[in-house]
This record gives C-alpha cells, structure tokens and sequence, in this order.
C-alpha cells in the first residue's frame, strides 16, 4: 500500500489476512491532511505541525474566500488525520522514497 487512500484499508486487509503490511509514504499524508505540508503558497517555509491552529491557516488559501465555512470541517479533518496515523502504526514497516522523508516522519 502507497496512498493515502489505499494505505490504511491495505495495511487493515493485510492484518485481517495474517500478512505482513508494509507501506510505502511517497508524500506527507501521515502528518498533514493535505499531503503537503504547505499552509500558505507564498511562504517559503512548511506547516511545522497540523494542529487545529495551522488548519486554520491552511485551509484559506484553498478555500478562498469562502474559507470561514470551511472552519466546522476542521474537527473532522483532525479526527480523519489521527486515522490514517494510527492505521501507519500498525503496518510491520514503513518505506519512505528517501531519506529527507523519512527523517520528517520520524520527527
């Protein structure tokens, strides 16, 4: 399993099958909602966390100016994080595409 998508329920159906489960993480999806890290795109800097706080920040840019609605969806977003984190915990290993990404999900 790669994908954001296809990782957890890959790693639940290797688990239900008595397989190992083993992950591929290409992009940032076990640390931001958005697989991206990028909380404004004109910053030069990515999001350091995805607290609630940041989602704020983050979601503006892709909502545009309708971003205020955007704000009840945040919990969700949170819960919907957690998930695909928790289900990356249960994989037997995790394979990063290079060492900078490894060392990001590490931290």
């Amino acid at each position: 399993a790669q994908h954001r998508l296809t990782g957890p329920p890959g790693i639940a159906a290797a688990r239900e099958a008595g397989v190992p489960a083993i992950c591929t993480v290409r992009d940032y999806w076990p640390v931001c909602y958005w697989s991206d890290l990028i909380h404004d795109p004109r910053a030069a800097e990515l999001c350091p966390s995805c607290t609630a706080g940041m989602m704020t920040r983050c979601v503006r840019p892709r909502a545009g100016a309708l971003w205020p609605l955007t704000l009840p969806l945040i919990p969700y977003m949170r819960a919907n994080l957690r998930r695909k984190q928790r289900a990356l915990a249960n994989a037997d290993a995790v394979v990063a595409v290079g060492s900078a990404m490894a060392r990001d999900l590490r931290e």
